[in-house]
């Protein structure tokens, strides 16, 4: 199952640092983020960029059952 790492707001949503879970698109991940975290949660990792093994997300289309799904928050600056 892929290690999901959370940070920031995430974090303080889901009670969690890390945490794995059954699915392997990130459609699941976030459908399992809302149904056991809440909408708040699932709202706050809709908004973050997603790296699967320090990768963008956008780069995979499956996530590994070895892979480790990192949810960052939105960056501001300048």
């Amino acid at each position: 199952m892929p290690l999901i790492k959370y940070y920031g707001n995430l974090e303080s949503l889901t009670g969690r640092k890390e945490e794995t879970i059954p699915y392997t698109r990130l459609r699941g991940i976030l459908k399992y983020i809302r149904e056991n975290h809440g909408d708040k949660a699932w709202k706050e990792a809709r908004r973050c960029t997603v790296f699967i093994n320090h990768k963008n997300y956008i780069f995979h289309k499956q996530i590994n059952p070895t892979d480790t799904v990192h949810f960052f928050p939105p960056l501001a600056g300048g």
